[in-house]
């Protein structure tokens, strides 16, 4: 029982040096521009699941209109 907790905290300090690693690496090579680029990526996201939504509202209510 023992074992797996340390696996487990061994593969969350893994998992948490590669994610700032990442992170590093992100602002470190785009720069201020990485704002731009999370900006970018956040609208899109939210085109995209404003769209699932609309189906997913359309499916279950048949006397909506746009």
């Amino acid at each position: 029982m023992k074992s797996s907790g340390l696996k487990d905290n061994a593969l969350l300090l893994i998992t948490g040096a590669l994610c700032a690693l990442a992170a590093w690496f992100f602002w470190s090579y785009f720069k201020s521009a990485g704002f731009d680029i999370l900006y970018i990526v956040t609208i899109v996201a939210l085109i995209f699941e404003n769209q699932k939504l609309r189906k997913a509202l359309k499916a279950t209510d048949p006397t909506h209109h746009e």
